[in-house]
């Protein structure tokens, strides 16, 4: 069962120009990029990079669902925004 969103994954390499691209982009050879995807399992390390090189068009969440819960993003922005209230 993958864990990766096939769209995600297919935006992030629209975004990245290909394969071998975004394999470069990511630290990996194209094979490792490959494998990961076949087996549904980006690691963490190339999730948190691609939502950083994409500047959020492709986000965690889609990305590993399993890892990145989608409430807890909401979550996070809403306790930073009432500390900076506080203060």
């Amino acid at each position: 069962m993958s864990d990766i969103s096939d769209t995600a994954m297919g935006r992030a390499l629209d975004f990245f120009g290909g394969h071998t691209a975004m394999a470069r982009a990511l630290c990996m050879t194209p094979r490792e990029l490959w494998g990961a995807r076949t087996r549904g399992q980006l690691s963490r390390r190339a999730t948190e990079r691609v939502h950083r090189l994409t500047l959020g068009t492709v986000r965690r969440e889609e990305l590993r669902p399993d890892l990145y819960p989608r409430g807890r993003h909401f979550i996070r922005v809403k306790v930073r925004r009432a500390r900076e209230r506080q203060r």
